[in-house]
Protein backbone atom coordinates (compact mmCIF):
# COMPACT_ATOMS: atom_id res chain seq x y z
CA UNK A 1 0.00 0.00 0.00
CA UNK A 2 2.78 2.44 0.93
CA UNK A 3 4.56 1.81 -2.37
CA UNK A 4 1.44 2.74 -4.33
CA UNK A 5 1.25 6.04 -2.47
CA UNK A 6 4.93 6.76 -3.16
CA UNK A 7 4.41 6.05 -6.86
CA UNK A 8 1.31 8.24 -7.01
CA UNK A 9 3.05 11.14 -5.28
CA UNK A 10 6.11 10.78 -7.49
CA UNK A 11 3.95 10.78 -10.62
CA UNK A 12 2.20 13.95 -9.46
CA UNK A 13 5.52 15.70 -8.79
CA UNK A 14 6.90 14.61 -12.17
CA UNK A 15 3.81 15.94 -13.96
CA UNK A 16 3.95 19.24 -12.08
CA UNK A 17 7.64 19.73 -12.96
CA UNK A 18 6.87 18.92 -16.59
CA UNK A 19 3.99 21.42 -16.69
CA UNK A 20 6.11 24.07 -15.01
CA UNK A 21 8.82 23.66 -17.65
CA UNK A 22 6.22 23.95 -20.38
CA UNK A 23 4.93 27.18 -18.85
CA UNK A 24 8.44 28.57 -18.53
CA UNK A 25 9.10 27.89 -22.19
CA UNK A 26 5.69 29.07 -23.35
CA UNK A 27 5.65 32.44 -21.55
CA UNK A 28 8.79 33.99 -22.96
CA UNK A 29 7.42 37.50 -22.50
CA UNK A 30 7.26 36.92 -18.73
CA UNK A 31 10.28 34.62 -18.35
CA UNK A 32 12.91 36.37 -20.41
CA UNK A 33 15.19 33.83 -22.05
CA UNK A 34 18.44 35.73 -21.41
CA UNK A 35 17.78 36.49 -17.75
CA UNK A 36 20.27 34.71 -15.48
CA UNK A 37 17.66 33.86 -12.89
CA UNK A 38 15.30 32.38 -15.51
CA UNK A 39 18.15 30.28 -16.92
CA UNK A 40 19.04 29.07 -13.44
CA UNK A 41 15.40 28.37 -12.58
CA UNK A 42 14.80 26.40 -15.79
CA UNK A 43 17.88 24.30 -15.13
CA UNK A 44 16.80 23.75 -11.54
CA UNK A 45 13.28 22.64 -12.54
CA UNK A 46 14.70 20.43 -15.31
CA UNK A 47 17.06 18.76 -12.82
CA UNK A 48 14.21 18.22 -10.37
CA UNK A 49 12.08 16.70 -13.14
CA UNK A 50 14.90 14.38 -14.20
CA UNK A 51 15.60 13.33 -10.61
CA UNK A 52 11.91 12.65 -10.06
CA UNK A 53 11.75 10.59 -13.24
CA UNK A 54 14.67 8.44 -12.06
CA UNK A 55 13.04 8.00 -8.65
CA UNK A 56 9.72 7.09 -10.26
CA UNK A 57 11.40 4.45 -12.43
CA UNK A 58 13.01 2.94 -9.33
CA UNK A 59 9.66 2.84 -7.54
CA UNK A 60 7.93 1.22 -10.50
CA UNK A 61 10.72 -1.33 -10.78
CA UNK A 62 10.35 -2.09 -7.08
CA UNK A 63 6.59 -2.48 -7.55
CA UNK A 64 7.00 -4.88 -10.48
CA UNK A 65 9.50 -6.98 -8.51
CA UNK A 66 7.71 -6.64 -5.18
CA UNK A 67 7.02 -10.33 -4.82
CA UNK A 68 10.42 -11.47 -6.08
CA UNK A 69 12.34 -10.57 -2.94
CA UNK A 70 14.16 -7.38 -3.94
CA UNK A 71 15.13 -4.90 -1.28
CA UNK A 72 12.26 -3.10 0.38
CA UNK A 73 11.65 0.50 -0.63
CA UNK A 74 13.06 1.66 2.71
CA UNK A 75 16.54 0.72 1.45
CA UNK A 76 16.48 3.46 -1.20
CA UNK A 77 17.68 6.99 -0.66
CA UNK A 78 14.86 9.56 -0.65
Amino acid sequence: MELKILIKNSEERFISYKKLLEELNKNKNIFIVDDKFVIWYKNFVRDCKNDEQIWLKKLIKEKTHENEGLNPISCYKY
